[in-house]
């Protein structure tokens, strides 16, 4: 069957990558965050002593271990080495910060402060009626089978009538252009969105969305990218595949780095990124996914990712939006690989609502926007 893969065997691997993978000339600051002498990885292995039976921990324990863990990331994140080697470091320095990332999955969050509850779940599945493709969302309540029969993607609420998801989740397939009361507008969304690099829309939702379709609690934006910069954040999304929960829920918990230029680069290089998909990702953050939601995978000759069906999910940090997820991938480095996500962070969903990628949702191509 193989070793477990697992995000401890990565930080494991890691660790006894030593001299293979070693930084060049690393400060006493970098080795002692990133783990590249013993008495760190000491240290480090105490301070994920939270690795055993989590079901038999309380909640209040479990939080304060990861409240220590995530408080070293962030100082070293948003301190003068995190910042050199996000903006110039080498690919070890690079691979090594993501890496050393605290390894959190959705049982360590559980009852926690960093949990998101599903009585109040924010994301909405995203799909189209049948015969007029206009937009049709669902919330948890309708469950996992009809969820998992009819989904193309994520979305959530502003308010009740700005309906936020990704706008290759509309635009994927012809199936969607029913969307656009003309070819006009569809293209000018598309160039948009190519010309700024985000892929995010806003849709105006009609004046009785509530009767016509299943919506989440509206949940309120950050107000700048600041506030997500080195935060724990957790992508929750409706996603009912082999990774979710029974009701169809997905919950990926993280620290959230912002991408920049240089890094950016780097997922290019071993991500597998082409161009134009590092462009957005300058514009946006990175978190680490579970173990498994990006590898490739094949079903009857068709090729997908777990980590697809979270596409315009929202990116929650205490009780808010802190972004909309767009983009999964796994970083191969070195023989180690991590699952990884990005989403674009409140100053990008308010700069495309700003420069024109919003439309009125419409039934037919002969219909006004509502």
């Amino acid at each position: 069957m193989g070793m477990e893969f697992s995000r401890r065997n990565l930080l494991r691997a890691g660790a006894a990558m030593g001299a293979a993978a070693a930084l060049e000339k690393p400060t006493e600051a970098a080795a002692a965050f990133l783990g590249l002498t013993s008495e760190v990885d000491a240290e480090r292995k105490n301070r994920m002593r939270f690795e055993r039976n989590w079901n038999a921990m309380p909640a209040t324990e479990r939080e304060q271990l990861i409240d220590a863990e995530v408080k070293r990331a962030q100082d070293f994140i948003r301190g003068p080495e995190g910042r050199r080697i996000l903006e110039s470091g080498t690919d070890d320095e690079l691979f090594k910060l993501i890496n050393a990332m605290p390894p959190l999955l959705r049982a360590h969050v559980k009852g926690t402060k960093y949990d998101v509850s599903t009585s109040e779940w924010p994301s909405v599945s995203h799909s189209y009626a049948l015969r007029s493709a206009a937009p049709v969302t669902k919330s948890i309540n309708s469950g996992p089978v009809t969820i998992g029969a009819t989904e193309k993607g994520n979305g959530a609420y502003l308010n009740a009538r700005n309906y936020l998801t990704d706008w290759h989740v509309v635009e994927a397939s012809p199936e969607y252009r029913p969307y656009f009361p003309d070819a006009t507008t569809y293209e000018n969304l598309k160039k948009l969105s190519e010309q700024h690099a985000l892929d995010v829309v806003h849709i105006e939702m009609p004046y009785n969305n509530q009767k016509v379709n299943e919506m989440s609690k509206p949940v309120d934006l950050l107000l700048n990218n600041n506030e997500v910069h080195g935060e724990i954040v957790a992508a929750a999304g409706l996603d009912a595949d082999a990774t979710a929960a029974a009701d169809g829920t997905k919950l990926y918990p993280s620290i959230a780095v912002r991408v920049t230029p240089h890094l950016a680069k780097f997922l290019g290089k071993y991500a597998r990124y082409k161009d134009r998909d590092v462009r957005f990702a300058e514009n946006s953050f990175i978190i680490i996914a579970p173990p498994g939601e990006c590898v490739d995978r094949n079903d009857g000759g068709e090729w997908y990712r777990y980590i697809q069906g979270m596409s315009g999910c929202p990116v929650m940090k205490g009780g808010k939006m802190a972004g909309c997820m767009h983009r999964g991938g796994l970083l191969s480095y070195n023989g180690l690989s991590i699952d990884f996500g990005l989403f674009h962070g409140p100053d990008e969903i308010r700069q495309a609502r700003r420069i024109g990628l919003k439309f009125g949702a419409v039934l037919d191509r002969n219909q006004k926007p509502f």
